[in-house]
């Protein structure tokens, strides 16, 4: 049974995000960190990564937005996804470039898909 576990709990500079980061060991010794993206001062989740196979790296840019860098477990296309809190929206990188509306305030990545789909 693989262990699990909340590793880690980072809040942007401003205050506005939080991200909390759920550790799967994948397989012996390898470990993939998935973020959940809060916004406490609008409410809701922005993205919700748990329950995948996503491992990601966060950078809090200046204006605002957040950047993960996305490696799924045992695949070798990494991208990166900048989400951007106030429009609601993201830019996924390595895939098709475009940029598209979060409709639902619960997403994540399907490991079947090469985009973002609703978990609700």
């Amino acid at each position: 049974m693989p262990l699990i576990g909340v590793h880690k709990i980072l809040v942007s500079p401003d205050g506005r995000l939080r991200a909390v980061f759920l550790v799967v060991e994948r397989a012996p010794g390898v470990w993939s960190h998935s973020p959940k993206i809060i916004d406490q001062a609008g409410g809701g989740v922005l993205i919700d990564l748990w329950d995948s196979e996503w491992d990601a790296a966060l950078d809090w840019l200046a204006d605002g937005k957040v950047k993960l860098d996305l490696n799924r477990h045992g695949r070798a296309e990494p991208c990166a996804l900048v989400l951007d809190p106030d429009t609601r929206t993201f830019e996924l990188f390595d895939r098709d470039g475009s940029v598209s509306p979060l409709t639902d305030q619960r997403v994540s990545f399907d490991p079947g898909q090469k985009g973002l789909e609703s978990k609700v």
